[in-house]
């Protein structure tokens, strides 16, 4: 159902001469919720990184679908990601600085978990798929 309302909303803004991948469209606001697609390359801005939990609940569509979420952290931190789902799929979590350097990559557990003493930075989390089909997820990040 939900990527009914999708299709639908993308006919309707193409039919208005709009595009998703218009830059001065403002996305979805930081914070606790859901994934909004399209975020398979321009990361969904999740805001700053706090003593409060962001949670996001997503799902990757095909083996080819990523998500991608930014978080500042605004002096050096302790990050803290979990990756968790309910099915036997294959997710990765990936962690990257804003020079798109890896800092960390984990795939294979369920959940996936890390804290990472890191600078000051805007942080790109990237969740993937090896496995064909719908996963559902909840991606949770923190300061520790």
């Amino acid at each position: 159902m939900k990527r009914w309302r999708h299709l639908a909303l993308v006919v309707v803004l193409c039919a208005a001469g709009c595009s998703s991948s218009n830059p001065t469209e403002p996305g979805p606001g930081p914070g606790t919720g859901d994934e909004h697609e399209p975020n398979d390359f321009a990361a969904q801005p999740l805001g700053a990184l706090s003593s409060t939990d962001i949670v996001v609940h997503g799902s990757t569509a095909t083996g080819s679908d990523v998500d991608l979420f930014s978080v500042t952290a605004g002096a050096a931190v302790n990050l803290f990601a979990n990756l968790a789902w309910s099915t036997s799929s294959f997710l990765e979590l990936t962690l990257s600085n804003q020079n798109g350097t890896f800092v960390r990559n984990l795939g294979g557990a369920n959940p996936e978990t890390c804290t990472l003493s890191l600078p000051a930075g805007t942080y790109t989390v990237r969740v993937g798929t090896l496995t064909d089909g719908a996963t559902n997820y909840t991606l949770t990040l923190g300061q520790r």
